[in-house]
């Protein structure tokens, strides 16, 4: 019966260390990702960052949204504008001949016997507008009639308007700011994707860390439950007088030394269980509760290449956007074309040469600015090429840490292979030595040994997994696949 039993507990032990994640283990390590991303607060200044540049983008829509401005203004000068005395006599001279000629000359009667002889002094009947007639002279009725002439504009004098002006035509300028800025957004956003790796990659090694020390804790069990059975055959041995209590003594040093082990296990747990929370805001008392596991990871296909790296993608946008930001710099040499608009709200201070309000369209050609635009062109096709030759030693260097970390995924496998048989030879080991303690061929230490060299190999194979585990992230991280989806 000991031995039966001793059979099922190695072959439980050589089987727990292999075991295939389940669904809900599977599950419980994404909800970590996503509530890692969701906690991140560099992700949410990297989106923070992509809502600028979004409202760039609006902002260079706006261009084409009509301006509306209300302006209003107290003016007060030295002296009235007046026109020239010269002008302001032919004005006076015009007005008197005007008032001769409608307002007197066709209405006055001259007295008998003094044709020919009228001037300013000759009494004439003038019929007034309600039908009334008076007896006037036509000096008097030039000077009742004759008005100052008002000056051009008055000393002080108060305006209000609301202009108006909208771009009809930018000379291609906005349609390529705004295709830069698309594209300046998809940069942005494919950084965003970029640092998210970066943190699925860190939740997944803390969490596989997790399942090493909570494995490693049952391996340790398994030996304690080794080591007790191991002590009650002692125990009945030394009643009988079969053995030495030096033994049993052996066997306690043991089990105390598990618990040492133990202990470091549970604050290793703590200590990443606060890591876990630092990184998606989960309770560590939660960290603590769950009982991670570790199974090998396998490769997906198709990450065969680094082009398909957030990193690559986001320095081809920025090229993209590079390239259409020279295109509009460039376009300050084509013609602008507005329309524009005004209307006054108080039309008492307008001149004769101020209209009440008006509408027009004008057009801005700049012929030569300095060679502004073409420095800024420039400097825009160099940013290009700095991008461009940025992008090919990224792509360089990535595709070799690709090649680098696939190698390291290939050594994992191989490692766990042999961890594998290492493990097995070990149970093997401990049953028939196992056997040989009960027959007196082994002594106690060789026996206690060789349960130590099967829990080293036991912890050597969750080792072995955990880092295969943590080679399948980093390469997939380099192929640009490391998505919570594809986290297992």
């Amino acid at each position: 019966m000991k031995r039966l039993f001793i059979l099922i507990m190695i072959c439980s032990l050589g089987s727990a260390g292999v075991t295939a994640q389940a669904p809900a283990e599977e599950s419980e390590l994404q909800l970590l990702v996503n509530k890692a991303l969701q906690h991140s607060e560099a992700l949410k200044i990297r989106q923070l960052e992509v809502e600028k540049s979004r409202i760039d983008r609006r902002r260079a829509y706006s261009a084409y949204l009509p301006k509306i401005t209300a302006e209003a203004s107290y003016t007060y000068m030295n002296a009235p504008i007046e026109f020239p005395d010269d002008l302001k006599m032919l004005l006076s001279k015009t007005q008197t001949l005007l008032v001769k000629e409608t307002a007197a000359m066709a209405t006055f009667q001259l007295p008998a016997g003094t044709q020919g002889k009228v001037d300013f002094s000759t009494p004439y009947q003038v019929t007034l507008p309600d039908g009334t007639a008076m007896q006037t002279s036509l000096g008097t009725l030039v000077q009742q009639n004759t008005k100052e002439i008002p000056p051009i504009q008055e000393r002080d004098f108060m305006k209000a308007n609301i202009n108006a002006q909208m771009l009809l035509f930018s000379g291609l300028k906005v349609p390529y700011s705004l295709k830069a800025a698309n594209h300046q957004i998809a940069a942005r956003n494919l950084q965003s994707q970029g640092q998210e790796a970066d943190i699925i990659r860190e939740v997944v090694d803390v969490y596989d860390q997790l399942a090493v020390l909570a494995q490693s804790e049952q391996t340790i069990n398994q030996t304690e439950t080794l080591l007790n059975e191991q002590k009650r055959f002692v125990d009945k041995a030394l009643a009988n007088g079969l053995t030495i209590d030096l033994n049993r003594q052996k066997i306690d040093l043991a089990i105390e030394q598990l618990k040492v082990k133990r202990i470091e296990l549970n604050t290793g747990r703590q200590l990443l269980s606060m890591k876990m929370e630092e990184l998606t805001g989960v309770p560590s008392s939660q960290i603590m509760a769950m009982s991670p596991t570790v199974a090998p990871w396998g490769v997906l296909t198709g990450a065969e290449s680094a082009d398909n790296r957030p990193e690559i993608k986001a320095l081809d946008e920025a090229i993209l956007a590079t390239d259409y930001k020279r295109k509009s710099e460039n376009t300050d040499y084509l013609p602008k074309v507005m329309a524009f608009g005004k209307k006054e709200l108080i039309t008492e201070s307008l001149t004769m040469l101020d209209p009440e309000w008006y509408v027009g369209v004008g057009v801005k050609w700049t012929l030569f600015d300095g060679m502004t635009a073409r420095y800024n062109a420039r400097q825009s096709a160099i940013d290009r090429d700095i991008l461009s030759q940025r992008r090919s030693e990224t792509l360089q260097m990535a595709n070799i840490k690709l090649e680098k970390d696939r190698l390291d995924v290939t050594k994992c496998n191989q490692l766990i292979e042999t961890a594998h048989r290492q493990k097995e030879l070990a149970a093997g080991m401990v049953r028939l030595s196992q056997r040989q303690m009960e027959q007196g061929l082994v002594t106690m230490n060789d026996h206690l040994a060789v349960i130590a060299d099967y829990e080293k190999a036991s912890l050597n194979l969750i080792r072995c997994i955990a880092d295969q585990r943590k080679a399948t992230a980093a390469y997939l991280q380099s192929s640009g696949m490391l998505t919570p989806e594809n986290v297992k």
